[in-house]
């Protein structure tokens, strides 16, 4: 089954949010979290960018008191793209 993003809003300035950057072809992918008033902070290597939202989505319970019904952001990052996608996914998409 195809999840489908909830949104594709940009990001507020007070808001934290997760990036996942890697070519498609090459099938890795980094994830960081970025929150407003810290640098960016790496997380995981994954192999798709599911397994990266799989790995957002336990970040979210451990570590940001988030539950199945969090909302998270994603900027997803491609090379030789020209804009980079925002995405909002639920945590319970990934669970």
């Amino acid at each position: 089954m195809k999840l489908i993003a909830l949104s594709h809003k940009k990001f507020k300035s007070h808001e934290f949010y997760f990036i996942t950057d890697g070519p498609q072809l090459d099938g890795s992918y980094s994830v960081s979290f970025k929150s407003p008033h810290s640098p960016e902070k790496y997380l995981a290597t994954c192999h798709s960018l599911k397994d990266c939202r799989i790995e957002i989505s336990n970040f979210v319970i451990n570590n940001l008191d988030g539950n199945e019904n969090t909302i998270f952001n994603q900027l997803c990052k491609k090379p030789h793209r020209k804009k980079d996608i925002p995405d909002q996914w639920k945590v319970s998409q990934f669970l």
